[in-house]
């Protein structure tokens, strides 16, 4: 499911590029992007987060750093706010 293209083909793209993250998925992961940071969560609770600007390849997982537990809580809000826009069902409710 997505948005429309035509309000940027019209010059009336608004907030349309405002958006604050933006929503991947496969059958083994969703993921949460905004400009800074990736998070992830597997089927089994397992979660990710990759700080963009410090790591761009996403080779170490913050997940675990006190420094970026705000972040976490907000992605891990955000991924929940933008599986319900999409209809889309996360792969399990997470343990805390």
């Amino acid at each position: 499911q997505g948005r429309s293209f035509l309000p940027l083909l019209d010059d009336q793209a608004g907030d349309y590029l405002e958006r604050p993250s933006a929503l991947t998925e496969s059958r083994k992961w969703k993921a949460v992007r905004s400009r800074d940071y990736r998070y992830v969560l597997y089927p089994n609770g397992n979660e990710t987060l990759y700080d963009l600007k410090n790591d761009p390849a996403e080779y170490h997982s913050a997940t675990d750093d006190p420094a970026y537990a705000a972040i976490l809580s907000d992605l891990r809000k955000e991924l929940g706010r933008r599986a319900i826009e999409t209809q889309r069902k996360l792969p399990n409710p997470w343990s805390y």
